[in-house]
């Protein structure tokens, strides 16, 4: 729409010369079929002057509207231009008209600094972006629009960051809070200098962030945000303690994937009163069901809740609660809705339903709901007969982290069973272009990059393959160690309860979960028919006394690599022995760099480790015995 309207401002222009000569000729004696006498271009002329004001207010609005919408307050950015461009024309126009109303060589210079006008002001508007040299990305993100969302998960980091994209959303605005990769050095020491360097470059950081000294200190400044905290234009659960020097968050590092260097401090959770409407149950990925409390709407911690978990049949019988109560309610950890308990005037009330007890039948699929020795859920036995099982085992399955399937979303995930198009994981790769092109929303462009990314998802790990299986108490860690100490599924899948002992990371919960999932049949028939399709990963060797080829060595991943990504990297480095860091340190043996590494790597030749390409890594993996 911007390119339409500023190639007809453009056109305008070019035809001016013309247009005026048309008019001047109309408005001279005895040029046309009517002539004008003076005492009718003086009566025109008159009511030019008079309509004047009225004209100018309509461009004045137009350019207004214009300058508010490239700052996104109609949520239209798209119309900026439009706008801009309108108002200059017609504020053109005018001004043409008034510098000389005969329609002579002087209103095209006045129609001319019209435009002129409204583009000096749409640039100053809409481009404020391009400061010092080169480009700098800016987002002011409205992280509860999910089309803002949505469109920069499309383009990802490595488009973002190579183009020039300013979104502009007004009511919650992004805080810069930290640095990621970096070219060059950072002039800066501590953590507050880093602040105030991103502010000074035109971030967005939050105001209320200051340095204390001391756990008073801490204290002192987590009373006084809390005692600010619903005066504040957004919502927070807490403060953030962290180490200000730079140098020691380094030293410091992180534990799996939070660092050593930043804590906490929450705030009570805040508590409203509501009714409770209904009692339902849902089932999850592994059958568990959970009783969750229909709610009447109510407004906590910054949400509209209208469910609240009751956890298992256990704590609802403890909590008592039952339809038609008034229960007091918040969001644990500011996050997850759950029942506080019971208004003590409702326990007396004659409208109270029965005690909730749980249902012995899945509401889904039908099958036995059980309770094992021990525990506190019940659990559907369907498996994969399931539904409800069968769609989170299957967005489980083609998550990031296991085989990852780019683009299986909830969405498509529900309506693939729902058409009864997947029935177990292996029909994930029987889909056709022709099945997902017929599904609602679903171009052909988007059905053909699902096929695709079935494909590349194929090749993975076999850690990544048993995680993904979605085995009960089996994580990621616990993946690892089992493929490291095996080395074949078909290993795993016959090793005994005390074989399986013998692995780090596995007790007697664990061994026995992996032996009852390869004891059903259709589980060992689900990964026979995923091989069958294709799904194929590198060999590994079972484990011996022999030491790995790269124990005792600490690596480091930085830039982007010529054919391994960084989570392939990590599961080779891994496999031989190695640990995998996210912190460059003194401890650090080698620093795997690939092309626009950052910060890492100048850490790494500022401490003198050692640096090595993706080459020289299969290298050492080949000639280690």
């Amino acid at each position: 729409a911007a390119v339409f309207m500023s190639l007809v401002t453009l056109l305008g222009i070019l035809i001016a010369p013309w247009i005026v000569d048309f008019l001047t000729s109309l408005s001279r004696e005895g040029s046309s079929p009517r002539t004008y006498n003076p005492e009718e271009i003086a009566l025109t002329i008159t009511m030019v002057r008079v309509m004047y004001p009225f004209i100018l207010l309509v461009s004045l609005a137009a350019l207004v509207m214009g300058m508010l919408n490239a700052r996104n307050v109609f949520g239209m950015p798209a119309l900026s231009s439009c706008f801009f461009n309108l108002g200059s024309m017609i504020g053109g126009a005018a001004l043409g008209w008034w510098m000389d109303p005969a329609w002579g060589p002087q209103s095209l210079v006045g129609f001319a600094m019209g435009v002129v006008i409204g583009g000096l002001a749409q640039l100053m508007c809409q481009f404020p972006a391009l400061r010092r040299v080169g480009y700098r990305f800016v987002a002011d993100f409205q992280w509860r629009d999910s089309g803002v969302r949505q469109i920069l998960k499309l383009m990802g980091p490595a488009v973002i960051a190579a183009s020039v994209v300013q979104i502009n959303v007004v009511v919650n605005a992004m805080f810069a809070y930290g640095v990621g990769e970096v070219r060059g050095t950072l002039a800066v020491s501590t953590h507050m200098e880093l602040l105030l360097a991103l502010k000074v470059w035109g971030f967005p950081v939050a105001e209320l962030t200051s340095t204390a000294l001391g756990a008073d200190g801490l204290v002192a400044f987590h009373q006084r945000i809390g005692a600010l905290r619903d005066q504040l234009p957004f919502d927070i659960d807490g403060v953030v303690y962290k180490v200000n020097s730079l140098a020691l968050q380094q030293r410091l590092g992180f534990v799996s994937r939070e660092p050593r260097w930043a804590v906490a401090h929450k705030y009570p959770a805040q508590e409203q009163i509501t009714t409770v409407l209904a009692i339902d149950v849902q089932v999850g990925r592994t059958g568990k069901l959970t009783p969750v409390a229909k709610l009447a709407p109510v407004f906590v911690g910054g949400v509209t809740v209208t469910n609240a978990t009751l956890h298992n049949e256990d704590e609802a019988r403890r909590k008592d609660v039952r339809v038609g109560d008034t229960v007091i309610v918040r969001r644990a950890g500011d996050v997850i809705p759950e029942v506080v308990g019971v208004v003590p005037e409702s326990l007396a009330s004659a409208t109270r339903g029965e005690m909730f007890t749980m249902p012995r039948i899945c509401p889904v699929c039908g099958s036995a709901a059980v309770r094992e020795e021990g525990e506190a859920d019940y659990r559907c036995t369907g498996g994969l007969f399931c539904s409800a099982q069968r769609k989170q085992a299957i967005l489980h399955f083609a998550q990031r982290r296991a085989v990852e399937v780019e683009g299986l979303g909830e969405k498509l995930v529900d309506q693939l069973v729902d058409a009864g198009l997947i029935h177990t994981l292996p029909d994930l790769y029987r889909l056709g272009f022709t099945a997902l092109a017929t599904l609602d929303r679903m171009a052909d462009k988007s059905a053909q990059n699902i096929v695709d990314a079935l494909e590349h998802s194929k090749e993975t790990t076999l850690p990544r393959f048993l995680f993904g299986l979605g085995i009960r108490h089996v994580g990621e860690a616990t993946a690892k160690a089992l493929a490291r100490h095996f080395g074949q599924i078909d290993a795993i899948m016959d090793a005994s309860e005390e074989q399986l002992l013998v692995v780090n990371d596995v007790g007697p919960t664990v061994a026995q979960s992996i032996r009852t999932f390869f004891d059903q049949a259709h589980n060992r028939e689900v990964v026979e028919q995923l091989r069958a399709c294709g799904i194929h990963w590198p060999a590994l060797d079972a484990a011996s006394d022999a030491p790995k080829p790269l124990a005792g060595l600490t690596f480091v991943i930085t830039g982007t690599l010529p054919t391994l990504g960084r989570d392939a990297a990590k599961d080779l480095i891994e496999a031989a022995g190695a640990k995998v860091s996210g912190s460059v340190s003194k401890k650090t043996s080698f620093v795997l760099a690939g092309t626009e590494a950052g910060s890492k790597l100048d850490k790494a030749r500022e401490l003198g480790v050692a640096v090595i390409d993706e080459a020289a890594l299969r290298q050492m993996l080949e000639n280690t015995p």
